[in-house]
């Protein structure tokens, strides 16, 4: 007899009712629409990721179909500060030096 095997994508049901921990974890993740990380010391041994996360279906070719501005400052908002000064202005001036150089070769091929 073999045994039969999942699918990579087939996940295995849990229901959370049996563990008050395991639902206000879950309840937390649906709430927030944030993975959350199960850890044993420092080793990551689970995700917990939001049902949305985990669809099915294809990308949509729209680029702009999920497009949200709210998140998006809320991104930018929350990454604001993320280097210094002196690194900003290292990175600007490095990219101007690179657009001076130029990327494309002398001779096409």
């Amino acid at each position: 007899m073999t045994k039969e095997r999942k699918r990579k994508d087939e996940v295995t049901a849990f229901d959370i009712a049996v563990s008050p921990d395991v639902r206000r974890l879950a309840e937390e993740v649906e709430r927030t629409r944030t993975p959350a990380s199960l850890k044993r010391g420092d080793k990551e041994i689970a995700r917990v990721v939001p049902a949305s996360a985990m669809s099915t279906q294809p990308p949509s070719d729209d680029l702009w179909s999920d497009y949200d501005p709210n998140k998006v400052k809320a991104a930018i908002k929350k990454h604001a500060g993320f280097l210094s000064k002196e690194e900003a202005e290292t990175m600007i001036a490095e990219i101007h030096a690179a657009r001076e150089a130029g990327s494309r070769p002398l001779h096409k091929f």
